[in-house]
């Protein structure tokens, strides 16, 4: 399994946040935003959020101090689906 996180610009209401999408093999699986906006409570502040999952991630809203949490969660999620392999890289 090669994932991928490829940096966007994510719209949320009257700011935006960096964002990565996550492709696994080439799939789109999620959408992270790190949350650095004005939120009412500090716990979020610099956590990755799961904005939207799909296929084996569909439906799941977490929250991650690190990337390597994040990529943690999205292998076993799709090692649980059956998909595997190895690898991550950065696009820009």
């Amino acid at each position: 399994m090669k994932i991928t996180w490829q940096p966007v610009r994510v719209g949320l209401g009257s700011f935006e946040e960096e964002g990565l999408l996550v492709l696994v093999d080439g799939r789109l699986v999620a959408i992270l935003v790190h949350l650095t906006g004005p939120y009412d409570s500090p716990e979020l502040r610099n956590k990755w959020f799961v904005e939207a999952g799909f296929g084996p991630l569909s439906e799941k809203h977490e929250l991650f101090s690190t990337l390597d949490e994040a990529e943690a969660w999205v292998r076993q999620h799709c090692e649980a689906k059956g998909i595997r392999g190895s690898g991550r890289t950065l696009q820009s």
